[in-house]
């Protein structure tokens, strides 16, 4: 919790928080999470889910989903979805790094858990990415925005 801090929270803000991550990640975890009309589709702003994982997934960021990561919600008389970023923590990407194939430049960059799991290291992604790449409008708006990317 950056901010507010998580001494500042209210019992009432804790709880609401709480409870609204873990609606998002029991309906992204659900059988159903691939159908159409799955709840989490309407508690993301997908496009800047899109973007963030493009930009991971580019730089190599072995840290981008995991251990430097920022996401936020507003109040819900703003915007109630959790969107992704700022993106931040740069040291270990674009071939930094020399574990978790971060120097290689093929892989996909969430499929990071393999890896960090297998070394016992605690500090794995959420499942979010490995559930989202299985989602087809996640991986057309994926691909339609790298391509809109790649024109200039």
């Amino acid at each position: 919790m950056e901010y507010p801090k998580y001494a500042d929270l209210t019992s009432k803000q804790l709880t609401y928080i709480k409870g609204w991550m873990t609606t998002f990640e029991k309906e992204l975890y659900a059988n159903t999470a691939l159908d159409k009309d799955a709840a989490w589709r309407n508690m993301i702003d997908m496009d800047s889910f899109v973007d963030y994982f493009i930009l991971t997934e580019l730089t190599k960021n072995i840290d981008g989903y995991r251990l430097s990561t920022y996401f936020y919600k507003d109040k819900d008389s703003k915007d109630a979805r959790l969107k992704m970023g700022p993106a931040w923590d740069y040291n270990l990407a674009y071939g930094n790094a020399d574990y978790y194939e971060g120097y290689k430049t093929t892989g996909w960059q969430y499929q990071i858990n393999t890896l960090a799991s297998s070394n016992g290291d605690i500090y794995l992604s959420p499942f979010w990415w490995s559930k989202l790449v299985q989602d087809e409008d996640f991986r057309t708006k994926a691909s339609n925005r790298w391509s809109e990317l790649r024109k200039s």
